[in-house]
């Protein structure tokens, strides 16, 4: 059976045919779907014709060999077509961007727990990365969802400036879903800080209870001596001493005679 190669004759560009079959008379002429093949298009051997065409049609194509302007026999009518075209869909994979950049949310929480009126936003929080403030920072501390970052990955210091208002609370630091404290970012990762303030108790003064009471000191009543310096004193001791002595001249002189 005679037939073509390739069999769906292809139709994009220049396209060589073989037309398989027997020859044993000269092909004078040869068309494609009707139209004359240019002389020395073609190589004939007794068992096939090759032909460099290019077709004038997508669908099926006819090839007439002549001898002469005689068409010969129709079996030596060749017709090629395109197999049945399959429309492969292709499936478009989305290329996945590379990931250079991490997140880091920084949160605020203050508790006010003895009256106080501190907000998250009266403490200012500094992330630095290798002792130089990143993008954005410092910055008030934001309650809620915190404050966004988007930064490269490396390692992290989070740190909050001292309060002159609100100097009564004290800092705690945590970042969530870890037990570490070092803010190691890696590339695609999304870390949440949170930096949470506490009021102190008020300051209380403390009640001194003494252990010892001390005696007040005498009360001297009555008047004022003299200066022991003075003559008058002076005198005063020598007319005390005379009548004492005195009196013990009077006593002896007054004796009972035996």
């Amino acid at each position: 059976m005679d037939s073509v190669t390739p069999a769906d004759c292809v139709t994009s560009g220049p396209t060589t045919v073989t037309l398989n079959g027997s020859f044993p008379e000269k092909i004078e002429n040869l068309t494609v779907n009707g139209v004359v093949a240019p002389q020395g298009t073609w190589v004939q051997t007794s068992s096939a014709i090759v032909i460099t065409t290019t077709p004038v049609k997508t669908g099926a194509v006819l090839i007439q060999l002549y001898n002469g302007s005689i068409p010969l026999l129709a079996i030596q009518s060749f017709i090629c077509a395109p197999a049945a075209v399959t429309v492969v869909v292709p499936v478009v994979v989305p290329s996945v961007p590379t990931v250079t950049t991490g997140t880091i949310h920084v949160i605020k929480i203050v508790n006010n727990t003895y009256g106080g009126t501190a907000t998250p936003g009266d403490f200012v929080l500094s992330l630095r990365h290798h002792g130089t403030d990143v993008v954005g920072s410092p910055a008030a501390g934001v309650g809620g969802a915190g404050r966004t970052y988007i930064l490269a990955p490396g390692t992290y210091v989070l740190g909050e400036q001292d309060s002159t208002t609100f100097p009564n609370y004290i800092q705690k630091f945590d970042i969530q879903g870890t037990t570490s404290q070092d803010i190691v970012l890696q590339a695609g990762q999304d870390i949440t800080i949170t930096q949470t303030n506490s009021e102190l108790p008020p300051l209380v003064a403390p009640v001194t209870t003494p252990t010892d009471t001390p005696t007040p000191p005498a009360t001297v009543t009555g008047g004022t001596l003299p200066k022991t310096g003075s003559p008058w004193f002076n005198l005063l001791l020598i007319g005390v001493g005379a009548m004492v002595v005195g009196g013990l001249v009077l006593g002896l002189k007054r004796s009972p005679k035996i």
